[in-house]
């Protein structure tokens, strides 16, 4: 089998690719930069990324709400709440991608 190349990285049999996936893990741009920097310290090749927008996956704020743990506890919030915490300007993702350029990591 021959290699493929993500990026600048080749990956195949002898070389996998370590991506980290910021897709619901993430609580805006603060955290963003904080994972994006371990994430390159432990050797990561790339950062996953999901665009979300709040009003795409919902008709309104109804309420509904989600558990879980984050390194700071137990949270709990409306799922339109958190889906609107992931939310990042045209601007703000380009800050990433450049982010990601900085640190040798793969944008996806």
């Amino acid at each position: 089998m021959n290699a493929v190349m993500i990026g600048r990285r080749p990956v195949g049999p002898d070389r996998i690719f370590i991506a980290l996936e910021l897709g619901a893990t993430h609580g805006g741009l603060a955290s963003i930069r904080r994972l994006l920097k371990e994430a390159a310290s432990a050797g990561a090749d790339g950062a996953k990324f999901q665009t979300v927008w709040a009003h795409e996956f919902m008709v309104r704020d109804d309420g509904t709400e989600v558990e879980y743990e984050t390194v700071e506890g137990h949270r709990r919030e409306s799922i339109w709440t958190a889906l609107q915490r992931r939310e990042l300007s045209e601007a703000e993702w380009r800050d990433v991608r450049q982010m990601c350029t900085d640190l040798g990591l793969a944008f996806l």
